[in-house]
């Protein structure tokens, strides 16, 4: 028999406000006992928090395989000076 969460447990789970579950309530799978009495499976819980490892983990891949080399991500005042030779739309 699964558990069932609080909003209040919810928000401290995840580090948010109570406002935020409220307004996130069918994303986390929420049960509606009264006007403003909602309770979340633990288990749901568990699979949002999956989830969003997950997500984590592929943006970071997708960021890292951008791959900028090092000459062109460091800023221009670091590359040292330029001359025409280096770059012909320079003018002296």
């Amino acid at each position: 028999m699964s558990r069932y969460l609080t909003v209040e447990e919810v928000a401290e789970t995840l580090s948010v406000s109570v406002s935020w579950v409220y307004k996130h309530k069918q994303l986390l799978d929420g049960v509606q006992l009264g006007p403003r009495m909602w309770r979340f499976p633990e288990q749901a819980l568990e699979a949002y928090l999956a989830s969003r490892a997950t997500t984590k983990q592929v943006r970071r891949r997708r960021r890292s395989s951008r791959g900028l080399s090092a000459e062109s991500s460091s800023p221009p005042s670091s590359r040292g000076a330029q001359d025409s030779a280096d770059c012909p739309w320079l003018l002296r």
